[in-house]
């Protein structure tokens, strides 16, 4: 049965839904039947801050998509058409998550691996996480990372293997369970309430980067309005991800303060003239404003304030590269390629390939295809590309005849031997304890007495006696 998917990107200055419905002959799956565009309120930095003002552009977007999906055919009979599965995709960005690296194992009894096999040790891994985490934490999906059975690894499919352990390693993302709940109580009831979480930069890779990319070593570094996004993948897996708290509106809120102009027309300044090359750095510029009025700026001060934050930006990556070099890409040459709004700028591009030890290469604006033109959906897209995936390797799973697997128990320890009943002490006189007392202390001092002697006249430790 095919699912319905609506896949909300909820940035800091737009807010963008796609609605499709899964089909394997479509690209990434799905076949898009609405798309739409609002500007954002309540949000900054990914994070929702007024759930009043997102409800309502929620709210919007969403009764324009429930239009759009076909009508189910009514049966004959009296019994109702089923409804399809419905999945609401969701981006978590910004501050709100972070990532984390951890490692599952189970015992499969030497049984071949099946694909309920790899789905238990995934469930195990998010219970112990969410059982293991903050209260404020909440695991909102988990990257596999590779397998390994009896402590080898397998860089290839490990279905159909057979071994004793299982070893699984994944990268965990958490999100912070107030913006979850933020999220949530923005939206309707269901059947729209979300159901997957999706951070901004995974789901533009999807459509963003090649196999070929993710498969030779590649960066991905998704320059959004409030943060920027950095995603490392090898060996066509993700490796890393994290966010960084700078973007392309710090940029604009920099050129505001230091030229004394409105957000607005800074915003302008930086799409007209971007990052200015060192040779065009000399000159005068003029800029016409909103209200008329025109300003005149150097070249090298305007530079001095936008160059400084992007090279910012830049040394960050650098820095997290290095991070995950060490362990994982030290023969690879990688790639880096710039997404997002911010990667328009002009000369940007030079920018990173002076402060990043990558090759920086650009891609063609990918084919979204089906009336979606426009690369500022490649979050969406990605999103419901991501779910389509999840939704038809659900309901292809086979059922498999054998056990689940087990996690391997420590032996039980032995019940202790119970207590003996301790008889009462018969009661004594005075008189008799008296007597009962004086030959214990004489048996002591006795005793005292044989040990000194013996350890004194002992022929291996004392000899010189």
């Amino acid at each position: 049965m095919e699912s319905s998917i609506i896949a909300i990107d909820l940035g800091t200055s737009t807010t963008r839904i796609v609605a499709a419905v899964t089909d394997d002959q479509k690209p990434y799956g799905l076949s898009i039947v609405y798309t739409e565009t609002q500007k954002s309120q309540g949000i900054k930095r990914g994070a929702v801050y007024n759930k009043e003002d997102v409800l309502k552009v929620v709210r919007n977007l969403i009764t324009g998509a429930e239009k759009k999906f076909p009508t189910p055919r009514r049966r004959t009979t009296a019994a109702p058409t089923p409804a399809a599965p419905r999945v609401v995709c969701v981006n978590v960005g910004g501050m709100n998550f972070q990532t984390s690296v951890i490692t599952e194992k189970v015992n499969i009894q030497n049984q071949p691996v099946t694909r309920r096999t790899l789905q238990y040790i995934e469930n195990q891994a998010e219970n112990n996480q969410t059982q293991y985490s903050m209260d404020d934490d909440k695991v909102i999906r988990l990257v596999s990372l590779g397998y390994a059975i009896d402590n080898e690894p397998f860089n290839d499919d490990v279905l159909t293997h057979t071994g004793n352990i299982l070893e699984a390693r994944f990268l965990c993302f958490k999100a912070k369970q107030k913006c979850i709940s933020l999220i949530n109580s923005a939206f309707p009831v269901a059947p729209n309430k979300p159901t997957n979480y999706y951070t901004s930069t995974s789901a533009k890779a999807v459509v963003a980067l090649s196999s070929s990319l993710k498969r030779d070593g590649v960066v991905l570094v998704d320059l959004g309005a409030g943060s920027t996004g950095v995603a490392v993948f090898s060996r066509d897996a993700l490796l890393f991800e994290v966010e960084i708290p700078i973007g392309s509106d710090t940029i604009t809120s920099d050129i505001s303060s230091a030229l004394n102009i409105s957000s607005a027309d800074a915003e302008g300044l930086k799409r007209k003239v971007g990052i200015i090359d060192e040779e065009q750095s000399r000159k005068e510029y003029a800029y016409d404003l909103a209200n008329g009025e025109q300003i005149n700026f150097s070249g090298s001060f305007y530079n001095f304030v936008v160059k400084a934050r992007v090279e910012e930006i830049a040394v960050y990556v650098a820095s997290v590269l290095t991070s995950v070099r060490k362990p994982n890409l030290r023969d690879s040459k990688l790639r880096l390629v710039l997404t997002g709004g911010g990667s328009l700028l002009a000369n940007i591009e030079e920018v990173f390939a002076d402060k990043v030890d990558a090759e920086v290469v650009s891609i063609p604006q990918p084919d979204l295809g089906q009336g979606v033109s426009s690369i500022e959906f490649a979050a969406a897209v990605g999103m419901a590309s991501l779910a389509a995936r999840s939704q038809m390797e659900t309901i292809s799973e086979p059922v498999l005849p054998i056990e689940e697997p087990v996690v391997p128990e420590p032996e039980p320890a032995p019940a202790p031997a119970p207590e003996q009943p301790v008889a009462p002490e018969p009661t004594s006189t005075p008189e008799q304890k008296k007597t009962q007392q004086q030959p214990q202390k004489g048996k002591k001092l006795f005793s005292k007495l044989k040990d000194t002697l013996t350890n004194l006249f002992d022929d291996e430790t004392n000899t010189k006696y």
